[in-house]
């Protein structure tokens, strides 16, 4: 299995078959392209710098919002140990406080893995186009 992703568009294609993208049909070779050429494809990099930057972004905000309601959930669970007649604390899973804290958390949860993976993912995305407009960088 020797697949690589197209520097146009992003896909991944088998390289077994050729350098040539099925889906932009482009060629993917970077040695010796013509100036013209090499406008192209920083062009299309900096397309996906910019899409990968938000999706940077939103990973970001995801990680916020993971963190905020993490903190909201472990209030709540503190709150759902309430005291009984004896005056000694009681945990109470009936308890409202403790189905927001499960909801809470749980979304929290959900929340800060999703934007743990798109955050990685989108760095990994823009250091490989940022190599390939390094790699095609016009000597002046």
């Amino acid at each position: 299995m020797n697949k690589t992703r197209c520097i146009y568009c992003g896909k991944i294609f088998d390289k077994t078959q050729g350098n040539i993208c099925p889906s932009c049909h482009k060629d993917n070779t970077i040695t010796n392209l013509p100036e013209a050429d090499i406008h192209v494809l920083h062009q299309s990099c900096h397309n996906q710098i910019r899409k990968y930057t938000d999706m940077k972004n939103n990973a970001l905000t995801f990680l916020v919002i993971g963190t905020m309601l993490l903190i909201v959930g472990v209030i709540f669970l503190f709150l759902s140990f309430r005291y009984d007649v004896t005056k000694v604390r009681v945990f109470t899973p009936g308890s409202t406080e403790f189905v927001v804290s499960v909801i809470c958390l749980s979304i929290s949860i959900f929340s800060l893995i999703f934007g743990c993976v798109r955050l990685i993912y989108s760095q990994s995305r823009i250091k490989g186009n940022q190599k390939v407009i390094l790699a095609t960088e016009l000597k002046k």
